[in-house]
C-alpha cells in the first residue's frame, strides 16, 4: 500500500500511458497486417483483369479474323471508302449485298467518277462500325429471313447473322 500511494499523480500517469502503448502495440500490427493483405489482394485483381484483357483481345482477334473470310463491299474512291452521311455522321457504309453495292456504285459514279467497288472483310468493317466509323448495311433478303417487315430499309438496321448447328 505504502508504494502505491506514494507513486502519486504522476505515477499513476506513467502508468496509463504505457498501458495504451502496449494496447496500440497490437493494433498497428492489426493495421499492418490488414494494409498488407489490401495490397496483394489489389496485386492479385491487377493480375486477373490483366490476364482476362488478354484473353478476351485474343478472342476478339479471333472473331475479327473468322470474320474477316466473309466480304462486304464498299464503293471507294483510289482503293479508300468514301464517306456518306448517315445521320448526322460521316461514315464509310459497307454493304453486305453486292447487288445493293453495285447499285450504289452506279448512282455514285455520276458524282464521284471512276469510283469502284471493293471487298472488304466484315471484321474489319464491323470494328470500324463498333467504333463509330462506318456503317453495315444488311441485305434485304437477310432482312426478311431474320424476320423483318416487308418494306424495311436496310439502311440503319443490324447484320443479322445465321449460322448452322
Amino acid at each position: 500500500r505504502s508504494t502505491a500511494s506514494s507513486m502519486g499523480k504522476a505515477g499513476k500517469a506513467k502508468a496509463s500511458t504505457s498501458q495504451p502503448q502496449e494496447a496500440r502495440k497490437p493494433a498497428e500490427d492489426d493495421d499492418d497486417a490488414i494494409l498488407s493483405a489490401a495490397i496483394a489482394e489489389n496485386r492479385v485483381f491487377k493480375e486477373k483483369a490483366a490476364s482476362e484483357a488478354a484473353a478476351s483481345a485474343a478472342a476478339a482477334s479471333a472473331i475479327t479474323a473468322a470474320l474477316d473470310k466473309l466480304p462486304v463491299f464498299a464503293i471507294a474512291d483510289a482503293g479508300r471508302p468514301l464517306q456518306y452521311t448517315v445521320g448526322r455522321r460521316k461514315l464509310a457504309v459497307f454493304y453486305a449485298d453486292v447487288a445493293a453495292a453495285k447499285a450504289q456504285q452506279k448512282a455514285t459514279e455520276r458524282q464521284v467518277p471512276g469510283c469502284d467497288l471493293i471487298a472488304v472483310g466484315l471484321g474489319g468493317a464491323y470494328r470500324l462500325s463498333y467504333d463509330g466509323k462506318a456503317a453495315i448495311v444488311p441485305g434485304v433478303a437477310e432482312l426478311r429471313a431474320a424476320g423483318a417487315p416487308e418494306g424495311a430499309q436496310p439502311m440503319g438496321q443490324d447484320l443479322p447473322l445465321f449460322a448452322c448447328t
